[in-house]
């Protein structure tokens, strides 16, 4: 598997969603010559309370998933994702035709006895499920980021519950939202730390503003700020904290 393969989770509704893809595939170049969508589901056999598979189960899914990616691989098909939710395990290929591919799924299934499997073809040139259905949302991507900061700080030593000054950074296309934005931050509890005027290159109005509070909850104070930005077309760029190494460490 290639370091381009991403992992995160989700909510399908109020379903917890497990995907696992290929972030090298939201490139439109890659998708030329490969326009039918094939999805094949796996139920679970002991899913867990939450949906996904056990730890036992799990470690069969992998197997199941390296063989179905030789077989996409043999069939001139690409295995892009995987999503596990609801019980059920679903692989997702892109193909030039559906039929070899479904050969290859068929076989590599046979050798999972015990394990019932449904192929889905659609036409999907536009690889419009791959966009709405696999590749993570804007908030799912900074989720992604606010995990590996905060695993890089741990790293450190640092205690990621230790509140600290936390500087985060948005863009505008204009004054007014900019305005509009710093007095909903304010109201919220932020302080503004800078503003960033446009310049040649980008045009766009800057902000730093900073709140106090830990890096485990760093989530939870994101995702409304998400929320403000999109209502004003405006763009989240980041956070970022200094270490606080736990009593006994140093930075």
């Amino acid at each position: 598997m290639s370091s381009g393969w991403k992992a995160y989770a989700t909510l399908d509704g109020d379903q917890m969603v497990s995907v696992l893809v290929d972030m090298g595939m939201a490139d439109s170049a890659a998708h030329s010559g490969f326009p039918v969508l094939v999805l094949a589901r796996v139920p679970l056999r002991q899913p867990c309370e939450d949906g996904l598979e056990e730890d036992a189960e799990f470690e069969l899914f992998e197997k199941l998933f390296d063989a179905l990616d030789d077989a996409s691989r043999s069939a001139g098909a690409m295995l892009v994702a995987r999503r596990t939710g609801n019980g059920v395990r679903e692989h997702i290929f892109y193909a030039s035709e559906s039929e070899p591919l479904g050969q290859g799924i068929r076989q590599v299934m046979v050798g999972f006895p015990g394990y019932a499997c449904e192929i889905e073809t659609q036409a999907d040139p536009d690889w419009a499920y791959f966009r709405d259905a696999v590749f993570p949302s804007d908030i799912d991507l900074q989720i992604m980021v606010n995990d590996h900061m905060c695993e890089k700080l741990r790293e450190v030593g640092d205690d990621l519950d230790a509140p600290r000054p936390i500087d985060h950074c948005a863009y505008f296309g204009d004054e007014v939202s900019r305005q509009r934005f710093v007095k909903m931050m304010r109201t919220a509890g932020f302080s503004l730390s800078a503003m960033l005027e446009p310049d040649a290159a980008s045009g766009e109005y800057g902000l730093v503003f900073r709140h106090v509070g830990a890096p485990n909850d760093i989530t939870s104070i994101v995702a409304p700020i998400f929320g403000a930005l999109q209502a004003l077309q405006g763009r989240y760029a980041g956070w970022e904290a200094q270490a606080a190494p736990r009593s006994g460490q140093t930075s």
